[in-house]
Order: C-alpha cells, then sequence, then structure tokens
C-alpha cells in the first residue's frame, strides 16, 4: 500500500474510532457492503465483499476482499487498494471497514438500546 494512502488509512480508522468521521451506508447486493464519507469535495469509500476466482488447481471459488478508494472533486479514483483475506494488508482495511461500519450503521447506538429493553 501507497505509503500517504497507508496513513489516510489508519487516519481515518483512528478518528472514526473518536466519532469524528461520520460514515454514509451505501451498500448494496449487488457490490456488498460499502460505506462512504465525505470531506468538502473528496470522497472515500470502504467496501468489503467476495470475488470469484479461477484458479487451475482449486477451480473456480470465491474470495473475500476489502478495498479502500480515495475520489477527487470529479468522482475519478485517485488512489485505492484492495486486499484478499490472508493477505498482510487485509487487517488493515478490515479494521477501516469495521469502524466504518459501526459509524454508518449507529451499532453503539443500537446495541445500548437492546440492552436497554434486555434490562441491562
Amino acid at each position: 500500500m501507497d505509503e500517504k494512502l497507508s496513513k489516510v488509512v489508519d487516519r481515518l480508522t483512528e478518528q472514526t474510532r473518536k466519532g469524528h468521521v461520520a460514515w454514509e451506508d451505501v451498500s448494496s447486493l449487488s457490490l456488498g457492503d460499502q460505506f462512504q464519507a465525505t470531506f468538502g469535495d473528496v470522497l472515500v469509500e470502504v467496501r468489503k465483499g467476495d470475488a470469484r476466482q479461477e484458479n487451475d488447481e482449486v477451480g473456480e471459488h470465491w474470495v473475500e476482499y476489502c478495498q479502500v478508494q480515495v475520489r477527487n472533486h470529479r468522482g475519478f479514483v485517485v488512489a485505492t487498494n484492495r486486499a484478499e483475506a490472508g493477505e498482510h494488508r487485509y487487517g488493515r482495511l478490515l479494521i477501516l471497514f469495521d469502524v466504518a461500519l459501526a459509524s454508518a450503521r449507529n451499532q453503539e447506538g443500537v446495541l445500548d438500546k437492546l440492552l436497554q429493553k434486555l434490562g441491562a
């Protein structure tokens, strides 16, 4: 992963955990779970999904991947990184994905409500 994009991923993760970045859920059935955050005229997308791969030894199979993309003011991708499960970079992208999911879907608020209803 490019050094600057790596820093962006780390800072997005950190700032999201602190509640300073708000993510929007733009998931779809065809593309899997996807979240985006806007910073002025810059858009960041993080996605997790499954991709079909063909392998001569194994045949066709599905591989989970995680991807981050940065788009400029015209919507063009200016930086991207995609990693498949098992690759070194996958863990960092998955952490960003998880905090984006928690932000976009109000995970903490939903769990708090559930705990209230359960009398915890």
